[in-house]
């Protein structure tokens, strides 16, 4: 009996989290960050480094994909910043996304040396 309720709860949960998420209009969007840089990164990809919890480690030539939650929409302008920091923990890329700059780049960021933010 008490194995049915925990069932019961768990498919409420459920239900209740897709009809929420659903009710949001947002989605996930799998975004592929590539380091194309020759040192490994610490990479924060949602909101820099004032998110610590987006934090991923990345090796020189590989990747990482990240499920990011975006707008259905391409008409929201909002945007995320991704920062790398190199072992010495400099900060060697920085950029904000749109989501029309990610539609256009493939949904994949390259790290490279660069910081435009």
């Amino acid at each position: 009996m008490a194995l049915n309720a925990i069932r019961q709860s768990l498919v409420l949960i459920a239900v209740t989290v897709a009809i929420a998420a659903a009710a949001c209009g947002d989605s996930f969007k799998d975004v592929v960050l590539h380091n194309a840089t020759d040192v490994a990164v610490a990479v924060y990809h949602n909101g820099g480094r004032e998110v610590p919890l987006s934090r991923v480690e990345i090796a020189a030539g590989t990747s990482h994909i990240a499920g990011w939650l975006w707008p259905i929409s391409s008409d929201d302008f909002r945007s995320r910043k991704v920062e790398a920091l190199d072992a010495q923990g400099q900060l060697i890329y920085c950029r904000a996304f749109s989501h029309r700059d990610l539609q256009r780049l493939g949904w994949k960021v390259e790290i490279v040396r660069e910081r435009t933010c």
